[in-house]
């Protein structure tokens, strides 16, 4: 996990890719400390998913840190977004009302980042 800088903005980048349950629940934990710790309420989050692994008590912890992190940033993009995780993705946005998209790369995640959209 770390601050990339694209076009002039920070973003925090989590990689998830191909993390285990007990691996992406304390990435999840640090990312909120980091988030909460900025003391910003504009950040932007990137998160690699691809192969990560996901189940119920995931989303419920995502969940959880996603209502304590939202006053914490403005918009997520999510890589690797497909099949299962998909509906998991919508059920989350539902959940914590948040701004998150998912998208095929990551050149197109920090474009709409940065976009004013």
């Amino acid at each position: 996990m770390s601050w990339i800088n694209y076009k002039n903005k920070k973003l925090l980048f989590i990689d998830l890719r191909n993390k285990k349950e007990e691996e992406v629940i304390k990435l999840a934990g640090d990312a909120k400390d980091i988030l909460i710790n900025s003391g910003k309420t504009d950040n932007l989050r990137i998160i690699n998913v691809e192969g990560a692994f996901g189940n119920k008590a995931i989303m419920n912890e995502l969940k959880r840190i996603g209502k304590i992190t939202k006053p914490y940033y403005t918009k997520t993009a999510i890589i690797g977004v497909t099949g299962m995780k998909s509906i998991l993705l919508k059920a989350y946005n539902s959940v914590v009302k948040s701004n998150t998209k998912s998208f095929e790369t990551e050149e197109k995640a920090k474009k709409w980042l940065v976009s004013e959209k």
